[in-house]
């Protein structure tokens, strides 16, 4: 089921087959408002977000998200999924956030957080 991705990985080819193709999004917990003003994490994080609940598996990617600073989404088809089984709950996300003043081996920490599918 990965074999489109990875040759295209390898290769190149159409962009649309694989960003943002599936239509899907996702609610996250920060983003821009109406009237210019935005809701933003108080840490640079990334945020990434999974869901192989039906159909396609589609990632969800935010880099670099932080204090006045909203990223574009990232939307990626990772591929069809091989039979018409149905995964109630198989949407599911990780966020990684820097350590203000990172010391030693690590420079941040996960956490699961909560993905909501809105399509």
């Amino acid at each position: 089921m990965f074999a489109p991705i990875r040759k295209f990985i390898s290769s190149g080819g159409d962009q649309q087959s694989f960003f943002n193709s599936s239509g899907r999004t996702f609610r996250v917990p920060f983003g821009k408002l109406q009237g210019g003003r935005a809701v933003t994490p108080n840490a640079w994080c990334h945020v990434l977000g999974a869901d192989e609940s039906r159909e396609v598996i589609v990632v969800f990617v935010s880099l670099f998200a932080g204090p006045e600073h909203v990223p574009n989404a990232i939307y990626v088809t990772l591929g069809r999924l091989p039979s018409q089984l149905v995964i109630p709950n198989g949407v599911w996300g990780h966020q990684f956030v820097y350590d203000k003043y990172p010391a030693g081996k690590y420079a941040g920490e996960v956490f699961e957080v909560s993905m909501t599918r809105l399509n």
